[in-house]
């Protein structure tokens, strides 16, 4: 402003940029190794740390094992299976398609990226000799292909995995007490134009801790209009068991982690749920497939939400939010 004010150009300070820093590796100069691939480890640093995953294939006594973790699936905890040579073969295919020989010893980053991503690799060899390289925002030659091919030839093992683990947790049931809700649906296209996103949560955790937002086209469960109720409703208010009991009486546990698309997903109902408990385990399923019960589990959901909704305005308790 006051540059302005008195006419003078402000002078903006030239940015350098630096570019990737830190060692090629043995580039052209590298000696392929012809021996097999014995343990292999892949580690791939994701942006901001929230999609980090690994991938570990060590020998133990003669049997492979392959370890898989990933924080976007923190629940399931480490992951472990037996694997055999086929998948180590299709892994050495993978060293001889991308040229990975030339990649030993790579070692670069890009100090003028502040997010992104990154990785650390190391393949062990029959000879006992190893090759190891790593790389933050800056890359070998056909690292990207190679990752992408890498990801397929490990997601049958991985979906293996989280399959067992998802089925575990399954087994477990549900022994907390819920204590927040987090619940959408959005129609789209031939599906439709309404909306609802609930958010509901145990008094003590927010302040405004009642927050509904609602666009209704149809008229379906309240007349047309768009509202939103915003504000501090009582635990013993809200009726946190009513909720629960649909839970149960629908088996929503086995919707734990469920993700599955429609194939004309731009025509289905998108739906989101989370379901917190006291005892820290969390349901939450997405998608535009529906799972089992989802029409009945939806009209019994809305239901009780607009019935609570009137209840709680008559007795003055919710307000329109402005």
């Amino acid at each position: 402003m006051f540059f302005n004010l008195f006419g003078c150009k402000k002078i903006e300070p030239e940015i350098e940029y630096q570019g990737p820093q830190g060692s090629d590796g043995l580039g052209k100069d590298a000696v392929i190794n012809e021996s097999a691939i014995v343990e292999f480890n892949y580690y791939y640093n994701g942006s901001i740390g929230g999609d980090n995953y690994k991938y570990d294939i060590k020998n133990h006594d003669g049997q492979l094992s392959l370890t898989y973790e990933c924080m976007l699936y923190s629940d399931y905890g480490e992951m472990m299976m037996t694997v055999d040579d086929k998948l180590m073969s299709s892994l050495k295919e993978l060293y001889l398609k991308y040229e990975i020989a030339t990649w030993e010893g790579f070692s670069k980053y890009n100090p003028d990226v502040c997010d992104g991503d990154g990785f650390d690799m190391e393949i062990t060899f029959a000879d006992g000799k190893s090759l190891s390289c790593s790389g933050s925002n800056a890359y070998p030659d056909n690292y990207w292909y190679f990752k992408d091919d890498l990801d397929e030839t490990m997601k049958p093992f991985i979906e293996s995995m989280k399959e067992e683990k998802r089925q575990a947790i399954i087994a477990e049931g549900l022994s907390g007490n819920l204590n927040y809700l987090m619940v959408s649906f959005k129609q789209q296209g031939q599906s439709g134009g309404d909306s609802y996103n609930v958010f509901i949560c145990d008094d003590d955790a927010r302040e405004n801790n009642f927050d509904v937002i609602i666009k209704s086209v149809s008229g379906e469960f309240i007349e047309k209009g768009e509202y939103r109720y915003y504000c501090k409703v009582a635990n013993e208010d809200i009726g946190f068991k009513d909720f629960e009991d649909l839970i149960v009486k629908y088996d929503l546990i086995q919707w734990y982690n469920y993700d599955k698309a429609a194939v004309d997903y731009n025509n289905c109902e998108w739906f989101q749920l989370s379901f917190g408990f006291d005892d820290e385990k969390v349901l939450n399923a997405y998608g535009t497939l529906h799972p089992e019960n989802y029409d009945e589990f939806r009209k019994d959901f809305l239901s009780l939400l607009f019935n609570k909704i009137e209840a709680l305005s008559s007795e003055e308790k919710i307000v329109l939010y402005e």
